[in-house]
């Protein structure tokens, strides 16, 4: 929720393994669909629906892109229903 509008999206909370880096710490990251507004700063409010899958790590980023479109995929799905 931004600014009293709801929108959809999916989110990871983890350490993103995939990623080279020297510190892995946990975060969260939530992709909102179709949304595109620089809103770094501002609060915003999530809410989980469902669970999709656990954390892993990719053998590439390649790899880990391609997941990521067939969740944005499922989770869309998810919300038709």
């Amino acid at each position: 929720q931004l600014e009293g509008k709801i929108w959809k999206g999916m989110a990871n909370i983890g350490i993103r393994p995939t990623i080279e880096s020297q510190v892995h710490e946990q975060t969260i990251e939530v992709n909102i669909f179709d949304f595109s507004d620089d809103i770094y700063g501002k609060p915003i409010t999530v809410f989980f629906k469902d669970r999709i899958r656990n954390e892993i790590k990719f053998a590439s980023v390649t790899n880990l892109i391609k997941q990521l479109d067939l969740d944005k995929k499922e989770i869309q799905a998810r919300f038709r229903e």
